[in-house]
């Protein structure tokens, strides 16, 4: 299972990628737009103290921090992270809470561990001059002010969610403090009923495997599309599908990444659809099928002529067979 989650968050985890899914998911102004190249990776594993005292690990899916150039420096405007869900889990507005509070808690305590090591330099200044260049390095620092934290979580389940999204949904409607508690909403999306329209508005490899795993195939203008990440989409693929197939292709992805081969999505699904006919072939031949009707049904399978399917059964089946 650990495995699975790494690879279900490998594509997302490219700058370029993560963007176009805040942009087009969550953000619709250009005042709001995320620049990949103003990502940071933040880490994705935090600390907390259960009810007995015990130190427990919090793990995220994918988490970035989002700064700015500004006079020199740059300037944290948010935290972004990720979520992504197979099932729907009604205790999610919790565990985002939870996610955020994490985010929130970490970000006072490194301005009180730098405040308080200003103040400390400056109770040890030897002279006024001194105690004046801490004083402007106080000042400079300033009152402590929150970066917001946003959390999208993606549900990759057919069906839509229907959970809470939200605290006070968790509260029985008869409760009467339920008017006057807090309010914590999460952002949900429900990928695979995503209009076909916004998976090509992403227009990147998550989009174009999102409307893959949505409708079984991609129109024809997406056949010709370049995948940047041929492996990192695999690998979703693999982890939300569990498909054997994915994995039989995976060693050539490789190889054609690392050699900077290009990739398009009608040679990554031909592939796919070429191997498992050659599987079924293989399987036919266990099973006593005569030659001809095996070559006839790859000839189908592959839309390819018959000599052509005979070369392949003689060259792909029969090797390895």
């Amino acid at each position: 299972m650990a495995y699975k989650d790494l690879t279900a968050k490998s594509l997302e985890a490219k700058n370029d990628i993560f963007a176009k899914i805040f942009n087009t998911l969550v953000f619709s102004s250009d005042e709001t737009m995320i620049m990949p190249e103003y990502l940071t990776d933040e880490p994705t594993e935090s600390i907390y103290t259960d009810y007995d005292g015990n130190y427990r690990n919090m793990y995220r899916d994918v988490c970035k921090k989002y700064s700015v150039p500004d006079n020199n420096q740059y300037l944290s405007l948010v935290c972004l992270g990720i979520e992504n869900q197979t099932q729907i889990d009604r205790n999610m507005p919790i565990r985002v809470l939870g996610y955020t509070y994490t985010n929130y808690k970490k970000q006072l305590d490194e301005y009180m561990q730098d405040k308080k090591a200003l103040l400390k330099l400056r109770k040890e200044a030897k002279n006024e001059q001194e105690k004046k260049i801490f004083d402007e390095k106080i000042n400079e620092l300033g009152k402590f002010k929150l970066i917001p934290a946003l959390t999208l979580v993606l549900n990759f389940n057919k069906v839509p969610w229907y959970e809470a999204v939200s605290l006070k949904d968790l509260v029985n409607d008869d409760n009467p403090y339920k008017k006057l508690m807090t309010d914590f909403n999460i952002m949900v999306v429900d990928v695979l009923n995503l209009p076909v329209s916004v998976m090509r508005e992403l227009s990147c490899d998550f989009g174009y495997i999102m409307e893959f795993l949505a409708t079984g195939a991609v129109d024809k203008s997406i056949l010709l599309k370049e995948l940047k990440y041929p492996v990192a989409s695999l690998d979703m693929l693999i982890a939300l599908t569990n498909d054997e197939r994915y994995e039989s292709i995976k060693n050539e992805m490789l190889i054609k990444e690392m050699e900077g081969d290009v990739v398009v999505m009608h040679e990554f699904l031909d592939k796919l659809e070429r191997n498992t006919a050659i599987k079924m072939a293989r399987n036919g031949i266990e099973c006593g099928i005569s030659e001809e009707l095996i070559i006839k049904q790859l000839e189908k399978q592959l839309n390819i002529s018959f000599e052509e399917a005979k070369e392949v059964f003689e060259k792909e089946v029969m090797q390895l067979a």
